[in-house]
């Protein structure tokens, strides 16, 4: 995905060895005219890279993350806590937040201690030495001291797997999961998250490919199914769309 959609680096590359290039040449000819060449061939080379790739790179019309960051934020309780679980559900909830303004009330942090200013812990420091997962830990039982809803967009990482003693427990709701202390979660509206997943799955069915982001896609697809099957619903996409197939069949 990274070399397909941002081929930056490739970019990057093949301008430094233009510029040496270029340099060389008007090092050995050191005239206005092939000066004159060398920069029209460069510029020519620009636009032709444009020309080819600009169409590919054009995503001006693409919501598909902005439906799944207004799904996510529209369905969480008033005041609630957000543990994003990677870079890109971390960028769509941000930009969705910080930059359209929807539901501010809601804390955004990243439980992985990644992008986002405010930080539980220190990455560079915490998981050396073993304390990140204490922190983490800490943090959720103040939310919750302070009586707001704590919910992460799936099982958080640090813990999977780990002799580490969760003291909480996980709802289950597909899209998300929200984090308690007892077998209490709060009450989703099943049925607006089921029209909104309905429409997100319907909205994915059209698309003519999963390109670009390919991975990104499908995991938040693979939500929106596991949100249809936790929930007891069909819906084409469970037969239709590989991500369903693939990480549910």
């Amino acid at each position: 995905d990274i070399f397909r959609s941002l081929q930056i680096f490739a970019f990057a590359v093949l301008v430094i060895f233009m510029g040496l290039g270029l340099q060389a040449i008007c090092e050995l000819f050191n005239r206005k005219a092939a000066r004159v060449l060398i920069i029209g061939l460069t510029f020519g080379a620009l636009l032709g890279l444009a020309w080819t790739h600009g169409q590919s790179l054009n995503m001006r019309e693409d919501n598909f993350l902005e439906r799944y960051s207004h799904l996510i934020l529209r369905h969480l309780p008033p005041n609630s806590v957000l543990l994003t679980h990677g870079d890109g559900d971390a960028g769509a909830l941000a930009y969705q937040q910080f930059l359209m303004g929807e539901r501010p009330d809601v804390e955004i942090i990243s439980a992985i201690g990644a992008l986002f200013p405010n930080k539980i812990f220190a990455r560079n420091q915490d998981i050396k030495t073993g304390a990140h997962r204490q922190k983490i830990v800490d943090f959720i039982d103040s939310k919750l001291r302070a009586g707001r809803k704590v919910f992460a967009i799936t099982e958080l990482y640090y813990f999977k797997d780990s002799k580490f003693n969760f003291p909480f427990h996980y709802a289950y709701y597909g899209w998300f999961v929200e984090i308690i202390r007892d077998k209490d979660p709060f009450p989703i509206d099943i049925a607006s998250l089921s029209q909104g997943t309905n429409r997100f799955l319907d909205e994915a069915m059209k698309a003519p490919t999963l390109d670009p982001f390919r991975y990104l896609r499908f995991e938040l697809i693979e939500y929106g199914c596991r949100f249809l099957v936790i929930s007891g619903q069909d819906h084409p996409a469970l037969k239709n769309l590989a991500p369903c197939q693939y990480n549910l069949g």
